[in-house]
C-alpha cells in the first residue's frame, strides 16, 4: 500500500497531467476557430475594424451636401491628401529625421552636370528651369544635389573643420556648421530634391543673392515646382541661415506658386495644407448633419 505521502505526490501529478492537457485542448480550440483562416473569428474583427466606415466619406455620402459642395469637397480632400502623401512636401531637420533606410525611388542625371542627380521629377523639371535660364541669356553653374548619407558626413564634417580653422571651439564650431550644412539624416540633400545653383562658377550665398541670376530665379523658380528652401527672416523657422543658392523642388506648381506668393517657409505651407485638409472635413462634418438639426416649430 501507499504510503500517505506517496498517494498525495501521485493526486499532484495526475492533477498536472489534466491542467496541462485542458490548457493544450483550450488553446488548440482558440487557434482552430479564433485565429486559424480567413474566415475565423479573429481574422474576422481584423476585417472589421479595417473596414470600419470612414466618417468623412458617409458624410459626404448625407443628403444634406448637394452634388456641387460633394464635387468641390471631394476635389479639395482630395488635392490635399495629395500633396501630404507625394512626399514632395517634406520637412527634413533634426526635428524629423530621415527615417532608417531611406531610400529615393528613382534617379536622373542632371544634363547640365552629370555628375549630380535628383529625384526623377525633380530633374525633370530642373531641366526645363535652366534650359530657360539659358534662353534668357543667363549662366550658371549647378554645385550639389542629392547627396549620399556617407557624403553628406564628408560635408559637414568639413564644415566643421573650417570652423575650427577659423578659430571656433569645436562645440561652436559643430554649431555653426550645422546652421548651413546639416548631419547625415537630417537634411534634405538626402532626399534628392534640392539643388544648388550659382551663377556660372560656385558662390557664397551672400553674392549669389545679390545678382540678376539670383533675382530671375527667386521670381521664376515656382513656375517649375521649385521654391527657396532657406529664405530670409525665416531662420527661426527652418533651423538654418538664409542660403539664395538652395533650392528645393516641392512638386506641383500650385505649391511653389502658394509658397512664393505668400513669401512661406516649407514648415509654413505644409501646416497650411494641414489646416485646410481640416478645416475641409470639418466643413464636410457641419454640412452632413445640417439635416439632423431639431426643427423650430415656433414654440
Amino acid at each position: 500500500m501507499l504510503k500517505k505521502n506517496e498517494r498525495n505526490f501521485v493526486l499532484q501529478v495526475q492533477y498536472l497531467v489534466v491542467l496541462c492537457l485542458v490548457i493544450a485542448v483550450t488553446l488548440a480550440l482558440f487557434v482552430l476557430f479564433y485565429m486559424n483562416g480567413e474566415n475565423s473569428v479573429f481574422a474576422k474583427m481584423i476585417s472589421e475594424k479595417r473596414n470600419v466606415p470612414d466618417p468623412i466619406e458617409n458624410a459626404l455620402n448625407s443628403d444634406s451636401i448637394s452634388s456641387e459642395q460633394k464635387q468641390e469637397l471631394s476635389s479639395l480632400l482630395a488635392k490635399y491628401d495629395r500633396y501630404l502623401s507625394s512626399g514632395y512636401l517634406t520637412v527634413v531637420n533634426d526635428e524629423n529625421p530621415l527615417p532608417d533606410g531611406f531610400q529615393v525611388e528613382s534617379f536622373s542625371d542632371l544634363s547640365p552636370n552629370p555628375a549630380l542627380q535628383m529625384e526623377s521629377a525633380a530633374a525633370a523639371q530642373l531641366e526645363l528651369l535652366v534650359a530657360d535660364l539659358t534662353a534668357a541669356g543667363y549662366t550658371y553653374s549647378l554645385n550639389a544635389a542629392y547627396r549620399t548619407p556617407e557624403a553628406q558626413t564628408d560635408a559637414y564634417n568639413a564644415a566643421v573643420q573650417e570652423n575650427m580653422n577659423a578659430g571656433y571651439t569645436v562645440e561652436n564650431a559643430e554649431k555653426l556648421a550645422s546652421e548651413t550644412v546639416p548631419p547625415a539624416g537630417r537634411n534634405e540633400y538626402e532626399t534628392g530634391l534640392l539643388v544648388e545653383i550659382s551663377g556660372g562658377r560656385k558662390m557664397g550665398s551672400a553674392e549669389f543673392s545679390s545678382t540678376p541670376l539670383y533675382a530671375y530665379l527667386a521670381e521664376n523658380a515656382c513656375k517649375y515646382g521649385f521654391i527657396l528652401r532657406y529664405p530670409q527672416e525665416k531662420t527661426h523657422i527652418t533651423g538654418y541661415a538664409f542660403n539664395a543658392c538652395v533650392f528645393r523642388y516641392v512638386g506641383d506648381v500650385e505649391c511653389s506658386t502658394y509658397i512664393k506668393t505668400h513669401k512661406l517657409s516649407l514648415e509654413e505651407y505644409l501646416d497650411y495644407v494641414k489646416r485646410e485638409k481640416q478645416v475641409v472635413a470639418q466643413r464636410i462634418l457641419a454640412l452632413s448633419q445640417e439635416d439632423q438639426k431639431p426643427e423650430n416649430n415656433g414654440e
